[in-house]
Parts: C-alpha cells; sequence; structure tokens
C-alpha cells in the first residue's frame, strides 16, 4: 500500500449498573476502582500527547454511576450522610474496628488487582500479602491484628489509583512513602482523592472533547 491508512482509536467504556435500585448500595466496586484507575490515567496520557487523537465512548450506566458515587462520597465527607455506598470504601474508613465478616472480606476482595505491576512493586504491601497467604488455612482473626486490614484496605485503594496520580499527587506520595501504619486522617485523605478523580471525569473529557 502507498497510501496512508486511516485509523481511528476508539475507547468504549462501559459497566453495567451494579447499584441495588433499593438500597442504592453497590454490590461489586469496579465504576469507582476503574474510575480512579484507567479512565483517570486516559485523559491524563492523552493530554500528554501533542496532537493526539482518539474517541471515548461513555455509556450512560456508567456515567450515571460515576455521578452517583462522587454525589455520595461528598455527602459523607461533607457530614450530610453517615454511609458510604459501596462496601470496601466503609471498610477504608471504618474506626470502630473490623468484624470478622469484614476481615474475611478484605482478606478476599483486598488483592483483587495486577499483582506485578500494583501489588509487588510495593514492598509493604507485598508484606501484606505474604502474611495473608502464610494464614490463608488459619483463622487470621488470631493472626492479623487490625492495623494489617487498615492498611490492606489502604493499599488496595492505593493500588488502583491512576499511574499518573500515584506519581505526582501530593497525598498519594505521602501515602506511598508512609507505606504502613495508616491512621484514620491518611484514610480520609485518601476518600478525599477518590472524590476528587470521580467528579473531575466528566469535565476532563469535556474539555479534551472542546480542545479536539
Amino acid at each position: 500500500m502507498s497510501g496512508k491508512l486511516s485509523v481511528v482509536f476508539c475507547w468504549h467504556m462501559h459497566q453495567p449498573f451494579y447499584r441495588e435500585a433499593d438500597s442504592g448500595r453497590y454490590h461489586l466496586p469496579w465504576v469507582y476502582l476503574h474510575a480512579m484507575k484507567d479512565y483517570t490515567d486516559m485523559a491524563a496520557i492523552l493530554r500528554r500527547v501533542p496532537g493526539a487523537r482518539s474517541v471515548f465512548n461513555f455509556v450512560p450506566s456508567l456515567m450515571v454511576q460515576i455521578h452517583d458515587y462522587a454525589h455520595q462520597i461528598n455527602a459523607w465527607l461533607t457530614g450530610k450522610q453517615n454511609n458510604l455506598p459501596d462496601r470496601l470504601l466503609e471498610c477504608l474508613v471504618r474506626s470502630d474496628g473490623y468484624s470478622d465478616d469484614d476481615r474475611h472480606y478484605l482478606l478476599e476482595a483486598g488483592f483483587r488487582l495486577n499483582h506485578e505491576r500494583n501489588l509487588h512493586r510495593y514492598p509493604c504491601y507485598s508484606r501484606l500479602y505474604a502474611m495473608a497467604v502464610h494464614v490463608r488455612d488459619q483463622d487470621a482473626n488470631l493472626y492479623l491484628g487490625e492495623q494489617f486490614f487498615a492498611d490492606l484496605v489502604t493499599w488496595y485503594h492505593i493500588g488502583w489509583l491512576a499511574e499518573t496520580v500515584r506519581n505526582e499527587h501530593p497525598v498519594a506520595r505521602r501515602l506511598l512513602e508512609k507505606g504502613q501504619n495508616f491512621d484514620q486522617q491518611d484514610r480520609r485523605d485518601l476518600v478525599e482523592l477518590i472524590y476528587e478523580l470521580l467528579q473531575a471525569i466528566p469535565e476532563t473529557y469535556r474539555e479534551l472533547h472542546n480542545a479536539g
């Protein structure tokens, strides 16, 4: 072929409805996790490539849930509601200790990410994984204390942050440098960062669209 080939990069962003109609809670966390990671990173990377063009399609069910997550997290941060809409987020901010059910849930959910790129590259997170594996066939409640689970759920959310955010955002950098013994303020700061990322997505992509 002697002529130029026209290629269109089309990213189809989609998620089904995970929100329960009766309670407004989410039974799976993939909307907010992918929003704070992939949807955030892709926009940041596209901005850095002069002349780059791409097509992004966000399905309505995804955008509605991103907006709802941002709204509910902001309502919690401002004291307008007592609960967060997702169990992982509730575990992230828990201040009254973790129940046996919470502990089993976090041991199952707290490592659901790419281990090579987002877990074992961080020694503190990798150490938590090794400890969890070591007690897998035992009763974890006999060996793992409250701080283990606070650090685990914090590291899980750090691991799901966009690469650009982990590299550049001051809250992310501070938490990465601290590495362990995350306190209540650390975890609230992380929730505030998650809210910041979620609420920015619609406007960020609108600005990219307007810029061509």
